[in-house]
């Protein structure tokens, strides 16, 4: 727990009151995440859900920017609310298309490996 408030908060200070400084922010910050990470993972809930999603994590990379492009140029400019909504949704979406192009990747696969046997 202390290396996750001090890599944050050492990131967090340098950054806000260097430009200097703002260019090594980057080691605490590490620190700090990592150990936030490993706490977190910890908690039953949040290691389920990021075992889940490790399974979609390579098709999740390969069409995020594809969904999340349009919906944050249609939200730019307008209320914070209606950008963070949008921001939610961009997730949600690439989620579903990441969870498709998963089964329909495995389904060619199987497919294909029919056709060795």
């Amino acid at each position: 727990m202390a290396f996750t408030v001090l890599g944050i908060g050492l990131q967090a200070v340098m950054a806000m009151t260097s430009e200097a400084l703002k260019i090594f922010n980057d080691i605490p910050g590490l620190i700090g995440y990592t150990s936030l990470a490993l706490l977190l993972i910890t908690i039953p809930i949040i290691r389920n859900c990021a075992l889940w999603l490790s399974k979609i994590s390579y098709e999740y990379f390969h069409v995020h920017i594809l969904v999340f492009t349009p919906i944050i140029r249609i939200s730019a400019g307008k209320s914070l609310v209606l950008q963070a909504s949008a921001g939610v949704i961009a997730i949600g979406t690439a989620i579903l298309i990441a969870l498709f192009y998963h089964k329909l990747i495995n389904a060619k696969s199987i497919i294909y490996n029919a056709g060795k046997l």
